[in-house]
């Protein structure tokens, strides 16, 4: 099955599919708030003998990575360098003070993403339930039949369903597209969970059994994001170059 670049949304082939891990902090070894460094137990330990423990060195960083780790397509080093963003973003001198760096620092809206080796890291694969392709990965997908679905027009800041419903809401409008439709599946069953190499596998999961697919996407900044049938309509209305980005949960507003 044919793959798109899931950055500028060219095709991509199979030669392309990256890995990618989000980073949890980075210690610089260099700095004077590290009284020393453990490489057999991979422990960092600081000037007030907090141990740290790190997966990997990079240079002059030792980097502690997320256990979700997802498999993504790009048709280029070039867009592969657009997701991948390097742990050396502080001028050193205050890096140096910090010594440690906390990426997932709730006050900054940054992520920050490595892409790895899977097989030297994991050293299993996953065989895709729907192409049989085996692909490595540590995120989950979770699949949801649902029973029937209506779409509305709509526009941005129209209240949307009933809170007390129990359907499940997305919509291809936002602040800078603000006319478009909500997309309402109900009577949703129980999730199943089930394994997917791509997004296009999802995808056609997705038409051909009346599902919506929600997975963990690294891409997405570790966000469980959805696919569903109307997804390539909805990234159409939003102008996306990538027709199977995923969506993520539409923020309601109640009747």
């Amino acid at each position: 099955m044919a793959k798109v670049c899931e950055v500028c949304g060219r095709y991509s082939g199979l030669s392309k599919e990256i890995y990618l891990v989000e980073l949890d902090y980075v210690i610089l070894i260099t700095s004077r708030r590290i009284k020393s460094i453990d490489t057999s137990a991979r422990l960092a330990i600081l000037e007030d003998y907090t141990r740290l423990s790190y997966d990997a060195v990079i240079g002059n960083y030792a980097v502690k990575l997320r256990t979700v780790a997802t498999n993504h397509f790009v048709c280029s080093d070039e867009c592969e360098d657009n997701v991948v963003k390097q742990p050396v973003f502080l001028r050193n001198d205050v890096f140096d003070a910090m010594g440690v760096y906390f990426c997932h620092n709730r006050n900054l809206s940054v992520s920050w993403k490595l892409s790895v080796n899977p097989q030297a890291m994991y050293g299993y694969t996953k065989k895709c339930d729907l192409c049989s392709r085996d692909y490595y990965s540590t995120g989950y997908d979770e699949v949801t039949v649902y029973g029937s679905r209506e779409v509305r027009s709509s526009y941005y800041g129209d209240p949307l369903i009933d809170k007390n419903s129990g359907d499940i809401c997305f919509s291809d409008f936002n602040e800078h597209n603000r006319n478009g439709h909500i997309f309402i599946y109900r009577d949703i069953m129980p999730l199943e969970s089930k394994n997917f190499c791509s997004n296009e596998c999802r995808f056609a999961y997705c038409v051909n059994h009346n599902s919506l697919v929600f997975f963990s996407s690294i891409l997405m900044n570790g966000f469980t994001v959805c696919i569903t049938p109307d997804t390539k309509d909805a990234n159409k209305n939003l102008h996306n170059a990538y027709s199977l980005r995923p969506q993520k949960l539409t923020p309601i507003s109640y009747t």
